[in-house]
């Protein structure tokens, strides 16, 4: 039987009115998780939440913080540590999509198999940088 454990690494902030139908510009806050999946005795990851390479001295990343303004809780890995879960023990990680609060964590994970839909792969290939900074994707 399969095990799943979700792990909060932060949030991030964005107005109402750009996320629902309303004209309200009260922040909403919308949390960066990541999953650990647990079965037949290997580890998978379901997306990595943010880190601090998040806030990396590149364009983009200024751009997207202060459109989306990051706040970090915890990395995932040292999530995982206290679970006595090393980067090693890690058999792949899943990524929903390319947004920032998804993939942000990747670094943390240089040798890990990553499981990535073909629409996400042919967006990275195909795509200019200012066009996936502008659908909320990191192009680093």
């Amino acid at each position: 039987m399969a095990k799943i454990i979700e792990f909060n690494t932060g949030y991030c902030t964005h107005p109402a009115c750009v996320i629902t139908n309303s004209f309200s510009f009260t922040k909403m806050k919308f949390p960066a998780k990541a999953w650990l999946i647990q079965s037949n005795g290997k580890n998978y990851l379901w997306d990595t939440g943010y880190a601090e390479y998040f806030f990396e001295k590149k364009i983009s990343h200024k751009i997207y913080g202060l459109v989306t303004p990051v706040h970090i809780q915890e990395h995932l890995i040292k999530l995982l540590e206290e679970q006595g879960i090393a980067d090693k023990d890690i058999s792949g990680i899943f990524l929903s999509h390319l947004h920032a609060d998804h993939c942000a964590g990747l670094k943390d994970f240089p040798h890990n198999k990553i499981f990535l839909h073909q629409d996400c792969e042919q967006l990275l290939k195909e795509t200019s940088s200012l066009k996936l900074l502008i659908n909320g994707c990191l192009p680093s």
